[in-house]
């Protein structure tokens, strides 16, 4: 598990604006349901997730592959979730 320190220094601290926004106030209701989920499952089990999601409102019609990574705290704790999303041939 990466630590939070180590994920600054790899510079997605950039990100930290953007994903310090509840997820409900940049997805619809039924994706924003199905990502805070998939983001809660990640933090309480501490695993890395890989999923294909398809069909998301956020991108009707298409797939994509959602990448969510546990941060550890200073305590080693899971504490955030790095997502990445790649939408094949996108």
């Amino acid at each position: 598990m990466l630590l939070a320190r180590e994920a600054r220094d790899i510079g997605t601290v950039q990100l930290r604006a953007f994903v310090s926004r509840p997820v409900g106030d940049c997805h619809p209701a039924e994706a924003a349901e199905r990502f805070n989920a998939d983001l809660r499952a990640c933090l309480e089990t501490g695993e890395p997730r890989g999923l294909l999601v398809r069909d998301d409102p956020m991108l009707p019609g298409a797939r994509f592959v959602e990448l969510l990574l546990p941060l550890s705290d200073e305590d080693g704790r899971p504490a955030r979730v790095l997502a990445f999303r790649h939408v094949p041939g996108g």
